[in-house]
């Protein structure tokens, strides 16, 4: 969300391109939730809602990069902060709590990794097919394959004694 004054014409943002912010403050809007108010590198203010960035680490005065995820019908800008340490399209190994069963759409048999990120916080990864894994590793690898609204969304590539076809 921009501030009053519309964008320059000159100003062409694209969504999935990186830009830079200065966190200006925490705003608090009634009956609604509280938000950073970011600064671009053209002096505009947009709002983030800070909820879902609780363990970035971020404050008044810090700079942050963040990925214009998309523009709504409306002209809403929605951005994405730079995670901390997890960044999209990279693989990293993930405690793995436990190995669940799924019932995909085409029928079969598939799985979900329960798996447990730096910051101890909870992740179920995209659905994969085969036989269930015997001896569970402590650790798996999993690709992040994206980042919105700080949930990660991943996909096992590595740590089951099988091959593995995503879904």
């Amino acid at each position: 969300m921009c501030n009053g004054r519309s964008l320059d014409k000159t100003i062409r943002l694209k969504p999935g391109n990186w830009y830079y912010f200065t966190i200006i403050k925490i705003v608090t809007i009634p009956h609604d939730q509280d938000y950073f108010l970011m600064r671009d590198e053209h002096g505009y203010n947009h709002l983030v809602p800070s909820v879902y960035y609780s363990n970035y680490n971020l404050y008044p005065g810090k700079g942050v990069w963040c990925r214009l995820d998309r523009i709504n019908c409306l002209g809403r800008l929605f951005f994405e902060p730079e995670h901390p340490f997890y960044k999209q399209g990279r693989t990293y190994q993930f405690t793995l709590l436990s190995v669940e069963r799924v019932q995909p759409q085409n029928g079969g048999e598939a799985w979900t990794a329960i798996v447990s990120d730096i910051f101890g916080q909870k992740w179920q990864t995209m659905p994969f097919k085969g036989a269930m894994p015997g001896e569970q590793p402590p650790k798996i690898n999993c690709l992040v394959k994206r980042i919105k609204k700080a949930h990660l969304y991943l996909e096992v590539k590595e740590g089951f004694a099988h091959p593995i076809q995503t879904v």
